[in-house]
């Protein structure tokens, strides 16, 4: 049985239009130069997990969507704005997803 997370994950990457890739180092979703993080959570991406994410090996020199069914903290999206290749995406799983402003 597929967990919940990765049925999430497989579907936003769809809504994005983008290849499930998951696993270990690696990001969940990539796909016409660019790759994605996805978060599935009840809270929105705080600080520490942007930090997290902006520092991975992966993330680094290559356009970048960050997409979370909550949103993002303001100090998230503070984060996310002093790069210039990362984008921020609210999704609606089974609805689609808007571009916010990074």
């Amino acid at each position: 049985m597929i967990d919940r997370w990765k049925a999430a994950e497989k579907e936003i990457c769809r809504l994005l239009r983008k290849k499930h890739v998951g696993g270990p180092g690696q990001p969940d979703c990539s796909g016409g130069g660019e790759v994605v993080e996805v978060k599935a959570q009840r809270h929105r991406v705080n600080q520490w997990q942007m930090r997290e994410i902006l520092s991975k090996p992966w993330a680094r020199g290559i356009p970048l969507i960050i997409a979370s069914t909550s949103g993002f903290t303001p100090g998230a999206k503070e984060l996310a704005a002093e790069r210039s290749n990362v984008w921020l995406y609210k999704v609606y799983p089974g609805r689609g997803s808007r571009r916010l402003s990074a």
